[in-house]
């Protein structure tokens, strides 16, 4: 088996993307999460346990998109997440997504991540044209 130039796109594809999902729920964890954070879990309303579900989704899910650890699942759990958090903070509406970019890349890449990722399940044969 050798390895073609998609073969590699996909992985740095991948790379790329984990680095960023990875880095983008670490920023989001030194924005909103303390000690008193965690303390008040207990009695916290439902939207405060949606973020900290976002959050640990893209921080766990972008480190082991980056390692390689179950590809698909971790791109599909980060693109729902994400697609959440921006329902959550531009709602319905189309242009505020652009104070969003790096989420709304976020999804874009987790889906295609999703679609044509490594594996057997790799939906770029169904894509190809045959002779």
């Amino acid at each position: 088996m050798g390895s073609t130039a998609k073969d590699w796109g996909v992985t740095l594809l991948r790379l790329w993307t984990g680095y960023l999902i990875a880095s983008t729920g670490y920023q989001m964890v030194e924005d909103g999460m303390s000690l008193s954070t965690l303390l008040a879990l207990k009695s916290a309303p439902y939207e405060t346990w949606g973020r900290l579900a976002v959050t640990a989704i893209l921080t766990i899910g972008g480190a082991a998109m980056f390692l390689g650890i179950a590809i698909r699942i971790a791109a599909t759990l980060t693109a729902i997440a994400t697609a959440y958090f921006l329902w959550e903070h531009a709602g319905p509406k189309i242009l505020p997504i652009i104070n969003y970019q790096p989420h709304a890349t976020i999804v874009v890449l987790s889906l295609i991540i999703t679609l044509l990722g490594p594996g057997l399940l790799n939906l770029g044969s169904l894509m190809k044209k045959t002779k």
